[in-house]
């Protein structure tokens, strides 16, 4: 009797240990948008339509700070981030971002209040002259200044070599747009993008930044 209650409690602990032992599984990967606000030399997130703030760790993103410090410079101490990571819990505010990508940071332009956003695949822009590309799940929108808004179908690609292609030829309009991961700084207000953009518009050449909307994450 002793030696079968001895083996049942070995069971016992053994299976305990075996639990006790189970990885944990990792937590998923977050996307938030919202304000970035420096408060006692450390910049917090709220996001979109929340109350919580959460701290900031960009140590797996180089020259994140320093980025947002230039940035700040130049639009004033609250900007706006599209940030994403893991979130963990923490001993000061309602937790920690651990970053792994800054998707885009801007002072100016669609933020919050950017209602289009979660329809969006992607939007792509760029100066001199203006341009914006818009790409949803039932076509593409260009616009241009002076010009009517024109919506197209389109086909998108990703090349071999890692880049993504956008084209449509309708409405007598020949458009190529080519989108490279890699930093991209906005040449008119200094924001900074996840993406590079090359635009063939009818030939001409032209140049933006470009970045992920809130559909092609939930694809």
């Amino acid at each position: 009797m002793r030696l079968l209650l001895a083996f049942i409690s070995s069971l016992l602990l053994g299976g305990c240990q075996l639990f006790s032992e189970a990885p944990v599984a990792p937590a998923d990967e977050v996307r938030l948008q919202g304000q970035l606000r420096l408060q006692d030399g450390q910049w917090l997130l709220r996001p979109c339509g929340e109350a919580r703030l959460f701290q900031l760790d960009s140590r797996q993103l180089p020259g994140f700070n320093q980025e947002l410090q230039r940035l700040a410079e130049d639009a004033g101490p609250v900007l706006f981030a599209d940030l994403g990571g893991y979130l963990q819990a923490a001993a000061q505010q309602d937790g920690l971002l651990q970053l792994t990508q800054r998707w885009r940071l801007q002072g100016e332009g669609p933020a919050c209040n950017d209602v289009a956003f979660s329809r969006l695949l992607l939007r792509a822009t760029g100066n001199e002259p203006a341009w914006s590309i818009q790409l949803g799940q039932r076509g593409l929108l260009l616009s241009r200044p002076g010009q009517p808004a024109l919506a197209l179908p389109y086909i998108e690609e990703q090349l071999p070599d890692g880049r993504l292609q956008v084209s449509s030829q309708a409405d007598g309009e020949d458009i190529q747009l080519w989108l490279v991961s890699a930093r991209c700084v906005d040449s008119m207000t200094g924001a900074i993008s996840h993406l590079r953009a090359e635009l063939r518009l009818n030939g001409q050449r032209h140049t933006g930044c470009a970045y992920f909307g809130g559909a092609r994450q939930a694809r």
